[in-house]
């Protein structure tokens, strides 16, 4: 007689750290609609953990569960087991089932009749979980699960748990649409998930950096999170772990040699080591690569098999291996013998098909640096148009070195690297070498015509945007006009770009119209060049464009646009993505959305300050110490605007140096330090008699007087902040750069007040506020602190339009409770339905009503209606008033009606 094994037909005990998933958990609850649940995934992805839990919560359902192994593995064997598992969960409705539990002899037909009369006559739905399916090869007892399958009754749900599409007869029940599939992707933690799990299981919490590094390198794997969270705590030192966390060595690699490796036969185990050292690969590279004729039949098995295959494609047409399982591979002596030989058929295939982007990194893996420097030479351009700065920098950095210093080719792709990378010193170096040796080359005959002439328009352009990435905005504007119309026609890519530098000179010297204009051409030239990159940063300067000009709204459609097309294009976490999020955090902050902004800073700022544009970096430090602020950590603040000023000076930034010492000065004099305030504007040079220097953008005098206004305040000498604040009033007024009016008001009404000037004052205090609410801008008001509650509460009563525009006074009214430190206002996203509130996140991170249509997949008519319903229960009127109500300024359900 077989012998039955009882904890085989117990579901595993769920651990006290265990996390709820409510994603999947509604998955599993969608599931009772059909006849048969698949729950398909490689090991340790918590298959057996979500159907134990969700089985744990039915309620109306008799749950039974059965594990197979090598013991359940036989006909007798397994009915046998599946009748004591039914037994269980049946309770005295299994009676029938007795006789069968005890008989020397099975026979199936009867064991299924009996199996399906007990579930028919339980009073209710009964679910029978198989777990590691995987494991039942027996004919017979695949035979009987076949029947079992096409004879259930109605009541009856199986839920088969694998890691492989089991060997069943399924194909009809799929076509009648009666399998449910819960898929690998969903069972992989979430960032959100990872963060949670490491902390109730191991007690471990993440910087966002770290957390990020380990979550992409895991994939939402749950076995790898446990097994790294344990090593961390034997570990002790979390970032160095994570630095070095691979799937090559520790107990993920046992782990993977043990319970997946083993069970493999050799000639699958051979293709696999021999495929892992590419990135991706399809049929065709894997059969080049591997030398396995049988490449597509191979792949077939490996995705059946369930071993680690990550499709790329919704055709299922080309792969990736699991980061770690492809690191376990790779270590491996075998792969380790061939790997040379392997990535250097993986370059000369990748370059045969056109791929060069891709074929550089196998010529470098194989050692073969001056096949990589010819591919780099072929698609640097390529790789530059597409965004792929990072790529490009890596590349050459493993070039040997010196050799670029003859092939002009490459100083040039250098020059694009150093360009991105807050080095525009550098860039220029490599600019003027490849300047003289196009020349010395050309004079030898070596090179001309067509590439000749390429090269050189290139480095013109480049020279230009160096120029202008220094901040020596004046003369990079003036270089760029000159040079614009000798521009190859065709040259699309690099007329586009040189519009690009001109529109962010024009914006730096506070030309809004020009600015516009020029990025407007210069997006539609890199549309003709097919660059994404090129686009998203037309959609960059466009945005700080229209932020200047106090077009808050339409500044984030233009960071959210450009951000979009990168992610689209280039795929989340892109060098281009991370521009435009660094701005959509100091836009986010605007608003006093400070959870939105330290979450764009957390998921970029580390790209930004080691690579991108001085400007890109400079925001970075702005925001972080701006948020620092806000969260009360002053000390912490005044650090990272110092660290920012340093970092400004040191090249050559004026203007954003400014505004770091504007931020600075207003902290100071915050804890009343004047004294110290003084010492820091001596420090950079103002004093009452700085004038603006020649060459350096008038916006960066601007920023100084501001803050030297400031500390003037604070000494008495008011009346004379005042007239220099007033210059700066006209000449905002004149550009149309309302934002900074915004900002220089505000402290004009103080400095007016002190003075004595009260009409003055009036008209300062009052066009700040009604422009801030206007535009948005929150913490730009907010950040002034006490003297601004002084100008509001004496101006409340003389300025007319604060009583008679109901939302500008409800406006005024929440801003001054703020600054005094009332409580936080109610969250508005209470009052909407769950799709409203959908829509509501959308239209405060700036959306569009198309983007808003695109993201929630619903009509345009449908998002109007929305919105419709939204300004309805926020008492506001406009698409304005509504983001205000949504950034928490004001709590709604106070608002008089009209807000």
């Amino acid at each position: 007689m077989a012998t039955i094994i009882d904890t085989k037909v117990h579901p595993p005990p769920l651990r006290p750290s265990l996390i709820r998933r409510p994603a999947p958990l509604k998955l599993m609850d969608q599931s009772l609609a059909h006849r048969l649940t698949l729950v398909r995934a490689p090991a340790g992805f918590g298959k057996s953990t979500l159907v134990a839990q969700w089985g744990a919560g039915l309620d109306e359902a008799a749950f039974a569960w059965l594990s197979i192994d090598p013991m359940v593995d036989s006909g007798r064997s397994f009915i046998l087991h599946l009748v004591r598992a039914l037994q269980r969960a049946l309770g005295p409705a299994a009676a029938g089932l007795e006789d069968l539990d005890a008989a020397e002899t099975l026979g199936e037909s009867g064991a299924l009749a009996a199996l399906i009369g007990a579930v028919a006559a339980h009073d209710g739905p009964v679910v029978l979980a198989l777990d590691d399916l995987h494991r039942l090869t027996s004919p017979e007892a695949l035979r009987f699960l076949g029947a079992l399958i096409d004879h259930a009754p109605p009541g009856l749900h199986l839920i088969l748990i694998s890691r492989a599409d089991p060997p069943l007869p399924l194909a009809g029940l799929r076509a009648r649409g009666e399998v449910w599939r819960i898929p690998d992707a969903a069972l992989r933690f979430s960032a959100d998930e990872t963060a949670d799990f490491l902390h109730r299981a191991h007690g471990i919490s993440l910087s966002a950096g770290a957390l990020r590094s380990l979550h992409s390198r895991t994939e939402g794997w749950i076995a790898a999170l446990h097994l790294a969270g344990l090593a961390m705590n034997e570990h002790g030192d979390w970032p160095d772990f994570i630095a070095a966390f691979s799937g090559a060595g520790g107990d993920i690699a046992a782990y993977l040699g043990q319970d997946v490796i083993s069970r493999l036969p050799p000639g699958m185990m051979d293709f696999l080591c021999r495929t892992s050292v590419l990135e991706w690969f399809d049929a065709e590279l894997a059969a080049e690569v591997s030398g396995h004729q049988d490449a597509r039949a191979m792949i077939a098995r490996i995705e059946q098999a369930n071993l680690f295959l990550v499709p790329l494609t919704p055709e299922r047409t080309s792969f990736r291996y699991h980061h770690l399982f492809a690191d376990l591979l790779r270590s491996l002596p075998a792969t380790r013998a061939l790997a040379a030989d392997l990535n250097r058929r993986a370059a000369e295939s990748l370059a045969a098909r056109g791929l060069e982007i891709d074929a550089v990194h196998y010529a470098l893996a194989a050692g073969d640096t001056i096949r990589a420097a010819e591919l780099v030479e072929t698609c640097c351009m390529a790789a530059v148009q597409l965004g792929h700065i990072t790529r490009l920098r890596a590349w050459l950095e493993r070039l040997p070195p010196g050799l670029a210093a003859s092939r002009p080719r490459l100083l040039l792709a250098q020059a694009w690297v150093f360009f991105h990378s807050s080095a525009p010193r550098r860039a220029l170096g490599c600019v003027r070498a490849a300047r003289d040796l196009l020349r010395r080359l050309q004079a030898e005959g070596a090179t001309g015509g067509a590439s000749h002439a390429a090269l050189w328009a290139e480095m013109q352009v480049l020279g230009v945007g160096a120029l202008s990435a220094a901040d020596r905005s004046a003369r990079a504007q003036r270089m760029a006009v000159a040079l614009l119309p000798n521009l190859p026609h065709q040259a699309h890519f690099l007329r586009g770009t040189l519009n690009n530098v001109l529109g962010f000179c024009e914006y730096s010297l506070g030309h809004l119209g020009p600015a516009r204009l020029a990025c407007s051409r210069g997006r539609a030239a890199h549309e003709q060049a097919g660059s994404v990159f090129g686009m998203a940063y037309s959609e960059l300067i466009l945005g700080l464009v229209e932020k200047s000009a106090g077009n808050l709204q339409r500044a984030r459609q233009h960071f959210a646009s450009g951000a979009g097309m990168a992610r689209g294009a280039l795929g989340p976490g892109s060098y281009a993505e991370a521009m435009a999020a660094v701005f959509q955090a100091e836009l986010a902050y605007e608003g006093d959305d400070l959870e939105g902004a330290a979450r764009h800073l957390a998921d970029h700022r580390g790209e930004m300050e080691a690579f991108g544009l001085v400007v890109h970096e400079m925001t970075v430090r702005l925001s972080a110490a701006r948020l620092a602020a806000a969260r009360g950590e002053s000390a912490a603040a005044v650090a990272m605007l110092s660290e920012a000023e340093v970092s400004g000076a040191r090249n050559h930034y004026r203007r954003l140096t400014a505004s770091a010492l504007n931020d600075h000065v207003r902290l100071l004099l915050r804890e009343g330090n004047a004294a110290l305030a003084r010492s820091v504007l001596a420090a950079r040079g103002v004093r009452e008699d700085s004038g603006e220097s020649p060459g350096a953008p008038p916006t960066a005098h601007e920023m100084e007087q501001l803050a030297l206004s400031r500390v003037l305040i604070a000494e008495g000498a008011a009346r004379d902040a005042h007239e220099r604040l007033a210059r700066i009033v006209g000449r905002l007024r004149f550009s149309g750069r309302l934002r900074r009016l915004v900002q220089v008001q505000a402290v004009n009404a103080l400095a007016a007040l002190r003075a004595g000037e009260r009409m003055a004052a009036l008209n300062a205090i009052s066009e700040a506020m009604e422009m801030a609410f206007r535009q948005g801008a929150l913490r730009s008001l907010l950040d002034e602190g006490e003297g601004l509650a002084q100008v509001i509460d004496w101006a409340q009563g003389r300025i007319p339009a604060w009583s008679r525009d109901v939302a500008l006074a409800a406006f005024v009214q929440a801003l001054r409770a703020r600054l005094a430190g009332g409580a936080a206002p109610a969250e508005p996203l209470a009052l909407l339905s769950p799709k409203e509130a959908e829509v509501a996140r959308a239209l405060r991170e700036g959306a569009s009503n198309r983007e808003i249509s695109e993201r929630l997949a619903i009509s345009p008519d449908t998002v109007k209606w929305h919105l419709k319903n939204i300004y309805s229960k926020l008492a506001v009127t406009s698409r304005t008033q509504a983001v205000l109500a949504l950034s928490g300024l004001a709590a709604p359900d106070t608002h008089p009606k009209g807000w």
